[in-house]
């Protein structure tokens, strides 16, 4: 069986003009090394259920997961729900919550959200019956299985919020002073390098999955991406590549699942070890949703 794993990382950007986009990053798993397969490049997003239909990248037997970065259910929402999904309460609270400069996921109860959903409905269709069913918290087992081929949540702000200090997001200029997000604006302070020196992102990763390194062609794509301008020409690129890169860590035993079981719930991918501010957060109890759980993701040999 081949050492060598593909992931491919979904961005939708917001609904309306702004186009989505696609990247695929590699894994050797020999070697450890993260390897760009396709940069981040834009798709039509009435294009993209044809794109995803014909690509014959997703009857590659080396691709594994694909990320997308929008909100998915077990089961398909026919209408706005009431209510939140568990994960999504629960990384909207406390220093997760935007009145503190977290990441502060949104709801799918909303508006906004509801149609990050349905836009996202028609390619999660596609992906399924492509065979990338998706990959939902178990009810009760203490560890989630990565299957061969599946399809996962992300959501990159968080993602990238927990390997670091709050400091980062503490000192995110203002709206008014910086057109982006915040995922937008720790994405080059974790990924670009220093004048001499490697990404900070490289010494976290030492620590989440020891022997885990960036191949030089996947620095260059992230300075390529980091020079976009901004918010919207680079939004759904840094998300396609962050969706990518999250992929490659679940594939590498580097991340966990927080979720909940039940087919109009969900879960999401996230790094496996956080910074110790964020797992205080997490211990807080007044915080807690009841239903809400955390698992590792197992990742068996081939």
């Amino acid at each position: 069986m081949s050492a060598f794993s593909l992931v491919l990382g979904m961005g939708f950007g917001l609904p309306g003009s702004v186009p989505a986009a696609c990247a695929v990053l590699s894994l050797d798993e020999r070697t450890g090394t993260i390897g760009l397969f396709r940069p981040a490049d834009p798709v039509r997003r009435d294009s993209l259920a044809v794109h995803l239909a014909s690509d014959p990248l997703l009857a590659d037997s080396r691709l594994r997961l694909i990320a997308l970065t929008a909100p998915l259910t077990p089961r398909p929402l026919e209408r706005k729900p009431w209510r939140a999904r568990a994960v999504e309460i629960r990384l909207s609270r406390g220093t997760f919550a935007s009145s503190l400069r977290g990441p502060n996921m949104p709801w799918i109860s909303r508006a906004h959200s509801w149609s990050r959903y349905e836009q996202a409905l028609g390619p999660f269709e596609i992906l399924q019956a492509r065979g990338f069913p998706l990959l939902a918290i178990p009810a009760e087992a203490p560890a989630a299985e990565l299957p061969l081929r599946c399809t996962a949540e992300v959501f990159p702000k968080a993602s990238l919020a927990v390997l670091g200090p709050r400091t980062a997001l503490l000192s995110r200029p203002g709206a008014n002073e910086f057109l982006g997000h915040l995922d937008d604006w720790l994405f080059p302070q974790l990924f670009t390098a220093p004048e001499r020196g490697s990404p900070p992102i490289e010494a976290r990763l030492a620590v989440l999955v020891p022997g885990l390194r960036l191949a030089p062609e996947v620095l260059d794509e992230v300075r390529r991406i980091a020079n976009l301008r901004r918010p919207d020409p680079r939004r759904a690129p840094l998300r396609a590549f962050l969706a990518a890169f999250q992929g490659v860590l679940a594939l590498c035993g580097g991340a966990c699942l927080v979720g909940a079981a039940g087919d109009h719930e969900g879960s999401v991918l996230l790094p496996s070890l956080w910074h110790p501010e964020w797992e205080t957060e997490w211990s807080d109890f007044r915080r807690e949703v009841p239903e809400l759980r955390r698992v590792p993701v197992n990742v068996h040999p081939r």
